[in-house]
């Protein structure tokens, strides 16, 4: 998978292209990661094959009928509540926010948030991570709780 996910993310950094409304969104966190997708893509791919690599990969969630949105085991970067940072190129980020705005070639909005469909905010792996509003991140967690799994996505109340 990790050649895969590489892969793609270089043909898509390397289509990357500032959108009509780029100057009206601009923000220093939006402009650092245009220059980084523009002036350093073979860094940033480095980093993210360097930071899923050191991740550790866990067992899938049990199935069941109200698992998770994944079928695979999470790659976990330090803990849920302190999840993992990384710097480059003047970035200071979350890694799980990082890796999916890289591999996508993708600015995130004010209002977008990166989105864990495992529910494990440790977890890095490219799959588990979607970037979307904070209403659906709501329903994400909603749905967490419905399905009685702890604040990690795990374990299932019966």
């Amino acid at each position: 998978m990790l050649i895969t996910w590489l892969k793609e993310g270089k043909r898509n950094l390397a289509e990357f292209q500032r959108s009509p409304f780029h100057e009206a969104l601009r923000n220093e966190t939006r402009d650092s990661y245009t220059n980084l997708f523009e002036n350093h893509a073979a860094e940033a791919l480095a980093k993210v094959r360097e930071l899923l690599v050191s991740a550790k990969v866990t067992d899938p969630l049990p199935a069941s009928m109200s698992a998770s949105r994944t079928l695979e085991g999470c790659w976990e970067l330090k803990t849920h509540d302190k999840p993992k940072t990384i710097g480059i190129c003047g970035i200071t980020d979350y890694a799980y926010r990082f890796i999916p705005m890289v591999l996508n070639a993708e600015l995130m909005g004010e209002r977008e948030v990166v989105r864990h469909l495992c529910h494990n905010r440790a977890c890095v792996c490219p799959d588990h991570l979607d970037i979307g509003s904070y209403q659906q991140n709501t329903q994400d967690e909603n749905e967490r709780r419905y399905a009685g799994r702890d604040s990690q996505g795990r374990g299932q109340k019966v």
